[in-house]
């Protein structure tokens, strides 16, 4: 009995690490980088200009984090300061004939709303 609640709990754990690096691939795809790139630009139409106030931007891989809804979440840290970062999360639907269409929606820091509010 033991020896097979081991190996289930084993074989849950390599499940799980698996998938975290599947989020991993996802979220450091050129795909996964348009997305952000789009929807920095929507937030500040000079993102990622020296006009802009958002100069870069950085994903944080160690906080990719499995939604039990679906998909998963990501943090995106902006000009290089944690406190201005926007929790992007990430889902996968199939559509048409498609595979999938990598969709995102976000959550942003105070500090970074009051950045591309002002």
């Amino acid at each position: 009995m033991v020896l097979v609640i081991g190996i289930i709990g084993g074989g849950m754990k390599l499940y799980q690490e698996h998938e975290k690096q599947y989020m991993i691939s996802v979220a450091k795809s050129q795909e996964a980088h348009k997305l952000i790139e789009q929807d920095l630009k929507r937030m500040d139409k000079d993102a990622l200009t020296d006009k802009g106030k958002i100069k870069s931007y950085t994903i944080d891989y160690d906080s990719v984090e499995h939604n039990p809804m679906g998909g998963f979440w990501v943090t995106v840290i902006v000009n290089d300061d944690s406190d201005l970062h926007i929790d992007y999360m990430f889902n996968k639907f199939d559509v048409g004939d498609e595979k999938y269409n990598l969709e995102i929606s976000s959550v942003e820091s105070v500090k970074f709303a009051k950045l591309v509010g002002d």
